[in-house]
């Protein structure tokens, strides 16, 4: 009874907020509406809601800085989570709202002579958590989040590499985002590996010194599944690291609980969720969502036997029932 009257409640907010043509109201009402359903399991509905306040409030048109060689470098993702979508351990989600806090209340810290954390690093294995991290940044501080295609900006022209650097700093600096750099490894190998040509250490050396002297309104978040091969100066130009790890038992229950919460008694979220142990955030919800369509396609309930299965194709085998 008391979720229907909150909900009620929400619903008569929008239809003030609509008829008062307060839209700032109306996407905040939305917001907590979204938030509320994401904490009920809905991920699906949660989603829907934040993508149409989104592009409520950002048309997708490309922005002005973008010309077609640019757009090409700088790409829009339009996919946003909030908080709530993260299921990661205690300490790295309190380092990841702490960036955001610090963005909202950086004005306070510039009264008193301190910068707002701007350039993160992200550490861990693929499907840990990342990517979305970014996606989180962006929703929490209302910025638009773009990905820096890093195949689109390595070339094989001498100095050609360094130059499209250059554009998209100055790009970060004019037009206020969440920048991500996927992959970041790409980029910031070690100068001292054997291996390394020269051309990289040159690019390596320039993303450096755009680093260095990188001062905007903007947040930088790159993003590696392979720490160790990065540049050791490459670390002190971030304002945090931080690492990512598989879901611990508890926190698959509590993806498998988000994801399939409606579909399954609780006695079977644990069973399924034991299945799923020792994979990672992404191949647990993409399994989780898999099993949603195969269920709804084939009017059967989700057992035991098809997330095996689900699970074997994720992996690139098939396995015997």
């Amino acid at each position: 009874m008391h979720c229907l009257m909150a909900t009620m409640d929400k619903i008569t907010a929008l239809l003030k907020a609509h008829y008062e043509r307060n839209d700032e109201n109306f996407n905040t009402v939305a917001l907590q509406m979204a938030a509320s359903e994401a904490k009920s399991g809905h991920s699906v509905v949660a989603n829907e809601i934040r993508t149409i306040v989104e592009k409520s409030r950002r048309p997708s048109q490309r922005i002005a800085f973008m010309n077609n060689a640019m757009s090409e470098m700088i790409q829009r993702a339009d996919i946003r989570y909030g908080t709530h979508d993260l299921v990661l351990n205690e300490e790295v989600k309190k380092r990841i709202e702490r960036v955001v806090l610090e963005y909202h209340e950086r004005a306070r810290l510039m009264r008193n002579g301190l910068q707002n954390r701007n350039k993160i690093l992200l550490c861990g294995p693929s499907g840990t958590g990342k990517t979305m991290t970014a996606s989180v940044i962006a929703t929490e501080t209302d910025l638009p989040l773009y990905v820096i295609r890093l195949d689109k900006i390595i070339t094989k022209f001498m100095g050609a590499t360094s130059a499209k650097l250059g554009e998209v700093f100055d790009a970060i600096e004019q037009y206020e985002g969440v920048y991500l750099f996927d992959e970041f490894d790409a980029l910031g190998t070690d100068r001292n590996r054997d291996n390394e040509v020269g051309e990289m250490r040159r690019i390596l050396t320039s993303f450096l010194m755009f680093m260095e002297r990188a001062d905007s309104e903007s947040i930088i978040v790159a993003a590696t599944n392979q720490p160790e091969v990065l540049d050791k100066a490459l670390f002190r130009r971030f304002d945090d690291v931080i690492q990512y790890s598989l879901p611990t038992d508890e926190e698959i229950v509590r993806l498998v609980n988000i994801h399939l919460g409606e579909r399954l008694k609780p006695a079977s979220v644990r069973q399924v969720a034991k299945l799923l142990s020792g994979y990672s955030q992404a191949t647990v919800c993409a399994v989780c969502k898999d099993a949603i369509k195969e269920s709804i396609l084939t009017n059967q309930a989700i057992s035991k036997n098809m997330l095996q299965n689900l699970i074997a194709e994720k992996q690139g085998y098939t396995l015997a029932i």
